[in-house]
């Protein structure tokens, strides 16, 4: 996660999911100076969460999010809901999110991708691979020496 690792990259992402693609929107939408959104964005288009292309009429070009970036959509959801619940300054969240589908206000939940049922810490269970088990053994050696 060291791509997302710092509070102006996690904005930059959190704006193109609002539909922000041009440089001087990012910079203005997320407080940032041209040179940190500059340097977020090269560091965004080589990691493959966004890419680069020209706007219309061949003037500049604008940052659009690849693939890989889409995925990224449950990560930034739950930290917004997160910021929204605990992060509040009383004045409620700062947006909202509207399921175009119904037309309403949610709050996006995770849930189990084979039967549907929502899923929170108390119903969850983590179980690592064998290269996991192996490197986690590894590094407990490691940190006793």
């Amino acid at each position: 996660m060291s791509i997302l690792g710092d509070r102006w990259t996690m904005l930059v992402v959190r704006e193109a999911f609002a539909g922000t693609t041009l440089f001087d929107e990012f910079v203005a939408y997320t407080g940032a100076t041209p040179q940190v959104i500059s340097e977020r964005l090269k560091r965004l288009v080589e990691a493959g969460i966004f890419e680069t292309r020209a706007k219309d009429k061949g003037r500049g070009s604008e940052y659009v999010m690849t693939e890989m970036g889409r995925d990224l959509h449950p990560i930034i959801s739950t930290i917004i809901v997160f910021g929204d619940k605990w992060l509040s300054d009383g004045k409620g969240p700062p947006q909202v999110t509207r399921h175009v589908g119904c037309g309403c206000v949610t709050a996006p939940r995770l849930a189990c991708s084979e039967c549907g049922e929502f899923v929170s810490p108390a119903n969850l269970t983590r179980e690592p691979s064998p290269a996991m088990q192996r490197y986690r053994a590894r590094m407990l050696t490691a940190a006793s020496k």
